[in-house]
């Protein structure tokens, strides 16, 4: 099953972690996708594990799954009661962790780390979203700091995320999500839809504007200014070249006019 954010950061704190290779088995860091990080030691436990750079990567999204220095098996409990008892799984858990590499204790490697990494969040978040570029800031100022200091930099950090409007609207939206999926639709038959209308052109607007586009419905675009309506052109016409390049759209094309496309 699932084992992600705060169950993870718990995970974190114990001697030994063990998963199974069980396909529903899905362990991660989902807090960045609620604009917040995680809370629970999880910037602080997770790279002494799996080294900086690879904790980075898994926090921010990068990783889907990651074992993140687990001992993977498939779990029978007397064999790993034995494995404890005679320290055997001790060993395991040695060689599965890879740790800080060495060149990640030099500042300027770590910096370099950094660099790469805010310059892929602002390419994935046009700016949007704090928490990421939140997160890279509170390691790089963490690391190699005693526990308790560390402890002392996420809760500051999570504290000032949490309170954030981008915060508020992803809980929002994720609690939503979650209720959809529970509910109960309708057998009536839904009404056609030819037209539609996005305010804003962001990078959510142009990703409402390119599925309904996609669904060959109609779309109105409400902008402020001409230079917003092509920068959203631009943003729609480049998901489209990313179906394309994936074979799922033979061709496709983009009518638009002073005020529409």
């Amino acid at each position: 099953g699932a084992c992600l954010g705060g169950g993870l950061e718990m995970a974190l704190a114990c001697d030994y972690r063990i998963a199974t290779t069980h396909p529903h088995t899905r362990i991660g860091f989902p807090e960045v996708n609620l604009g917040i990080i995680p809370g629970f030691g999880g910037t602080q436990r997770l790279y002494p594990l799996i080294g900086y750079a690879n904790a980075m990567e898994v926090i921010l999204g990068e990783f889907t799954t990651h074992y993140f220095g687990t001992v993977v098996v498939e779990f029978k409990k007397e064999a790993l009661t034995k494995d404890i008892l005679d320290g055997t799984l001790e060993q395991q858990t040695r060689r599965t962790r890879k740790g800080i590499k060495w060149y990640e204790h030099i500042a300027a490697v770590r910096a370099l780390i950094d660099k790469m990494a805010r310059k892929k969040v602002r390419v994935k978040t046009e700016g949007y979203y704090p928490a990421p570029l939140a997160l890279i800031d509170v390691m790089h100022e963490s690391f190699g700091t005693p526990l308790s200091e560390g402890l002392s930099v996420e809760r500051a950090a999570i504290t000032k995320l949490v309170l954030t409007p981008e915060s508020k609207n992803l809980v929002n939206l994720f609690l939503i999500s979650e209720r959809l999926k529970d509910e109960m639709f309708s057998a009536e038959t839904p009404r056609t839809i030819s037209h539609a209308a996005v305010v804003g052109t962001g990078t959510m607007g142009s990703g409402i504007a390119w599925a309904l586009d996609n669904q060959k419905i109609d779309v109105r675009l409400k902008v402020r200014k001409a230079s917003s309506a092509a920068k959203a052109m631009m943003k729609i016409r480049k998901i489209y070249n990313e179906e394309t390049s994936q074979d799922r759209y033979a061709s496709y094309t983009i009518e638009y006019g002073q005020d529409h496309l």
